[in-house]
């Protein structure tokens, strides 16, 4: 068994030798998951977020929310009250009305992304606030991506089974398990470029200029890591257990071919 093991751990030495900018960029962003906490802010900062954040949330909850359940109300009139094929006068009054609605739905987003980009300047970029909700919205993302390559290997589960009848139980597996290698895959690179596009505006909410853009770097490094460790550890496990599985049974299947030759003779 240790030869599959010898095997892989020579393969992977060898990938990352080649593609050394690539295998340095992935230690640096686990360097980064595994020592970035972010500095903690005094107690006069503190409070100043607090009543900041306060600020951003009862805006939320008062402008935002009225304004949201407006341009609601306003669509589903307008929709009552058009034709198939035509709108009419009163048909246009609603339509106008649902544009004005929207447009007080804008201003309202951007009070609230105003207020919230206040509050997040004065803890700073490289704070712990800063640092947690990167934290929350990159495992947000993973969920994603998780979930959805769950839900794709569960009905490629349920198609593989009826159209695998004529084909033994050890190919059928040997056929999904591949499948969601390659759903899990997509998933968590779907994840990846999910999170980098969400912490380029999470990122500009600070307004911290420079500081932003190396946070932006920085966490994108971190998060190729995460995804590239978690995708090859998969691979490689599975490749391992295979090579396993494969050396362990080589003795049962060089024995059933003697017996077959002894029977033959």
């Amino acid at each position: 068994t240790e030869a599959p093991v010898l095997f892989i751990a020579n393969s992977t030495k060898n990938f990352m030798q080649r593609h050394y900018i690539m295998s340095s960029l992935w230690a640096l962003g686990l360097l980064i998951v595994t020592f970035a906490r972010g500095y903690a802010t005094d107690i006069d900062t503190q409070v100043r977020f607090d009543k900041a954040l306060d600020e951003a949330d009862r805006i939320e909850q008062t402008h935002l929310n009225e304004a949201y359940n407006n341009e609601q109300a306003m669509y589903q009139y307008y929709y009552r009250s058009k034709g198939w094929f035509s709108c009419d006068a009163r048909c246009q009054t609603a339509y106008n009305k649902y544009l004005d609605a929207q447009q007080q739905l804008k201003e309202a987003k951007e009070l609230h992304d105003v207020a919230l980009s206040e509050a997040r300047s004065t803890v700073g970029m490289f704070s712990q606030y800063a640092v947690n909700d990167a934290h929350r919205l990159f495992w947000s993302c993973w969920e994603w991506g998780k979930n959805f390559a769950k839900r794709i290997s569960w009905y490629d589960a349920i198609f593989m089974a009826i159209d695998s009848r004529n084909e033994s139980m050890a190919a059928y597996v040997a056929r999904l398990l591949i499948r969601v290698l390659v759903n899990f895959t997509i998933g968590f690179i779907s994840a990846l470029v999910s999170f980098v596009w969400q912490l380029w505006w999470f990122v500009r909410s600070y307004s911290a200029g420079i500081a932003g853009v190396a946070f932006f770097i920085l966490g994108s490094i971190a998060a190729f890591s995460l995804i590239a460790s978690t995708i090859g550890a998969m691979y490689i496990g599975t490749a391992g257990a295979a090579a396993v599985v494969i050396k362990m049974s080589a003795p049962q299947l060089e024995g059933g071919r003697r017996r077959r030759r002894v029977h033959y003779e």
